[in-house]
């Protein structure tokens, strides 16, 4: 099983059309056959319903889809382990005291801002009260 394979099973299934998935995937119509019949080949099974428009799964295929997805979902989660540009990114949503704030929060930033440059520490300020109504 090969995980072009599988990404010609997700694209169709979620275009249900053979030229919409290979259009999507960037490869010819009859490239996205050949990875489906391999795929049924490997795994003895068929998976779509050819004679419905737009195409179907069957029973097998929706079992073979599902894992499909968790593959491809544990594939990106392995990459993203082995990638060492693969780092935290984004909103960091920081709510801290104001007496926190003026000792130790400056140096901490700074620190975070040079491990993590793709962080975007967000920071409110306050009592615990007004922390916790905080967004």
């Amino acid at each position: 099983m090969r995980i072009d394979d599988i990404d010609a099973l997700l694209a169709t299934v979620q275009f249900s059309s053979l030229n919409q998935a290979a259009e999507y995937l960037g490869i010819t119509q009859s490239a996205i056959t050949r990875r489906l019949q391999r795929l049924e080949q490997t795994l003895n099974v068929t998976l779509l319903e050819r004679q419905t428009r737009p195409l179907t799964l069957t029973a097998a295929g929706h079992r073979v889809y599902e894992q499909c997805l968790s593959i491809k979902r544990e594939t990106k989660k392995l990459y993203g382990l082995l990638d060492p540009e693969a780092e935290p990114h984004g909103i960091l949503r920081l709510g801290v005291p104001q007496s926190v704030a003026e000792i130790a929060l400056q140096p901490a930033l700074t620190a975070l801002r040079q491990q993590f440059p793709a962080l975007r520490p967000q920071v409110t300020c306050g009592w615990s009260g007004l922390l916790q109504k905080a967004p």
